[in-house]
């Protein structure tokens, strides 16, 4: 054996690197002592994939020993070589701790930083207890960087020796600050509030960090200090740091923490500064019981900012006021800019307080549209007769946007007596309004099932009865599989055809055998549609249900969508009765058929599209084949 790995060594300097590398990768799997050094010289080949070769192998051997070897590597100043020696060293885990120690003891301290580095990777208490020994190294860099590690990997129990530090020098007590915020527990926080008694506006702001970070409550107080003697300088810090602690309290115990806070700092960092200050300042805001800001929230609904406006409406129905004559004044007067109008009527829409509707009626009648969609979208159920009349005109109106503003409405609200008119407007001359009708049909159908709606679907009027089938097309349910159902029968052949769509897309298994008697419905349309609806509901039968009417039939159409839909659902089965239309004289059916055994695919419909290709003149089938040939290729 020691011959073996005596010649395995000598290979290492082989001028032929395969050789070389056949010879690494066994004196890794060999795990013997006397290939370690040998290994570690290799890592400086100058073929890169040799030292990493080298390098897997000496993780792969994995012992102290090798640690020993490679960690003086750390002194290097090669940086690919002191990077794989850092590497492997994290890579060997509890068994480089011993070796590391020894790095952290080294008179350089870039190799000690190194070490540092590399233990915080090993994430063991052995690694953990040479970390926290090295918190006084006499490098301050070196010092300050383990304190950091140390907080991040967040153990309570180093604490203490974090804190023995924390005078040492303003960068480590800046790093001690952030270590022990990360930490959290009531320790770390005691060491960080005694610290907020210094002038030094740096500290402070470690200080109003670590503060957020270990958010708890008894840090308020200390914040709220620090606001109101630095509002310029740590009011947008200070401000995010209050929001982390009170995103863990409850809106009762954040009320109660707020109760004897003095407004103003807050007020200030709510009017300027960053975006997410100001935001995070106005939701506070939102939280002031005792002493409600209402006042200076209403001042923001002027912001230039629309989320500051929404911010601030926000808050205002978080404060739930009693008096909201102030919110009514900005209505009324004629000073006050759309924008802070909108917002008023928008927090009058969320209180949804009963006195507050007839403002929001009167917005209604606005000549501006920007107000009335504001007031749309801020009306609640239920309506009075003359809202509802109000509605009713908005859908008269000329301009097709508040038509559709008002069907949007009219949605959300689900009002059952404006259903005669949305049923109207589904047979509006604009798109927009069309669609917004339809969605604002099957809302109301869906909140009055049985009332004044279904009914529609058994209306006299030919035309009704169509847009209700119509509407219900894609939002069909079990309940309405009857009447789907009836509508298999009606005179009206568009009917027909969304009652078939309808019950494939309410899952109908009763509906099957009724669909199947379709495909020999006079009208072609409707026979087609079946065609692709049987296919869709896959039925036990389908395939031999539809092969056998194939046979039947000499509609062209009908073959082309019985061939197409053979293709979507059948299997091998289903290609001698397709084959025969690669032969026909009319390519409409010829391209069927290349599409539905494309679609079924496999050995057997590959090998007779090939044929079919060898054989056929037509430019544009070959194409069809040679693409329908490729696809089947790629699906293999």
């Amino acid at each position: 054996m020691e011959e073996t790995i005596t010649d395995l060594i000598n290979k290492l300097d082989d001028p032929d690197e395969t050789v070389k590398l056949s010879a690494i990768e066994e004196l890794g799997y060999s795990g013997m002592e006397n290939a370690v050094i040998p290994l570690v010289y290799t890592l400086r080949d100058n073929t890169r994939f040799i030292a990493e070769a080298a390098a897997d192998a000496l993780i792969r051997i994995g012992t102290e020993e090798v640690a020993d070897a490679i960690s003086p590597l750390l002194a290097t100043e090669e940086t690919a070589l002191r990077n794989d020696a850092a590497e492997i060293l994290a890579q060997l885990k509890e068994n480089a701790v011993s070796a590391l120690m020894v790095s952290l003891r080294n008179e350089n301290h870039d190799v000690r930083q190194f070490a540092v580095d590399t233990l915080s990777q090993i994430h063991s208490p052995k690694a953990t207890a040479a970390l926290v020994e090295t918190v006084n190294d006499p490098n301050e860099n070196v010092a300050a960087s383990t304190i950091e590690i140390l907080g991040e990997q967040g153990d309570e129990t180093v604490v203490p020796k974090i804190v023995e530090q924390i005078n040492r020098s303003e960068w480590v007590k800046g790093a001690c600050l952030r270590a022990l915020g990360k930490i959290g527990g009531e320790s770390a926080l005691d060491a960080i509030l005694e610290q907020s008694k210094t002038p030094d506006p740096l500290v402070l702001l470690s200080v109003v960090q670590a503060l957020g970070q270990i958010a708890l409550p008894k840090g308020i107080p200390t914040l709220l200090s620090i606001l109101a003697d630095q509002p310029q300088l740590l009011g947008e810090e200070v401000i995010n740091a209050l929001e982390a602690i009170f995103f863990q309290q409850t809106k009762e115990q954040r009320s109660q923490y707020l109760k004897d806070i003095p407004p103003e700092p807050i007020y200030a960092a709510a009017k300027s500064g960053k975006l997410d200050t100001r935001l995070n300042t106005i939701k506070l805001l939102g939280d002031f019981q005792h002493n409600p800001p209402l006042d200076f929230l209403l001042q923001l609904y002027s912001d230039e900012a629309s989320e500051i406006r929404r911010a601030a409406m926000h808050a205002v129905v978080n404060l739930k006021p009693a008096n909201l004559e102030p919110v009514l004044a900005m209505l009324d007067s004629q000073e006050t800019s759309m924008e802070a109008k909108a917002a008023a009527l928008d927090t009058l829409g969320r209180m949804r307080h009963p006195d507050c509707i007839q403002y929001i009626s009167a917005f209604l009648d606005m000549e501006d549209i920007t107000l009335q969609r504001v007031a749309l979208n801020a009306l609640y159920a239920p309506l009075d007769q003359e809202i509802q009349q109000k509605l009713k005109k908005m859908l008269s109106s000329p301009i097709s946007e508040i038509r559709t503003h008002a069907l949007m409405a009219i949605k959300r609200l689900k009002d059952i007596n404006l259903v005669d008119e949305v049923i109207q407007m589904l047979r509006d001359e604009d798109e927009e309004v069309r669609s917004a009708a339809d969605e604002a049909y099957v809302a109301i159908a869906w909140e009055n099932k049985d009332t004044s709606v279904f009914p529609f679907m058994d209306s006299f009027d030919q035309e009704e009865r169509r847009l209700a089938f119509q509407c219900f097309s894609e939002h069909a349910g079990p309940e309405i599989v009857p009447q789907l159902i009836q509508g298999l029968k009606d005179p009206d052949s568009k009917i027909r055809v969304v009652a078939i769509k309808a019950l494939v897309n309410a899952g109908s298994d009763e509906a099957t055998e009724l669909i199947g008697d379709m495909l020999r419905d006079e009208d072609e349309n409707v026979a087609a549609v079946a065609i692709w609806a049987y296919g869709e509901l896959k039925a036990v039968d389908s395939i031999q249900f539809l092969q056998q009417f194939l046979s039947e039939t000499e509609n062209q159409r009908l073959i082309y969508q019985i061939l197409i839909t053979l293709g979507n659902i059948g299997g091998s089965d289903s290609i001698p009765v397709i084959l025969p239309y690669l032969q026909q004289e009319d390519t409409y059916l010829k391209f069927a058929a290349i599409e539905g055994l494309q679609k079924i695919g496999g050995e057997e419909a590959f090998q007779a599209l090939d044929e079919a290709y060898s054989s056929e003149e037509d430019f544009e089938v070959m194409e069809a084949l040679e693409d329908a040939i490729e696809r089947i290729q790629s699906q293999e």
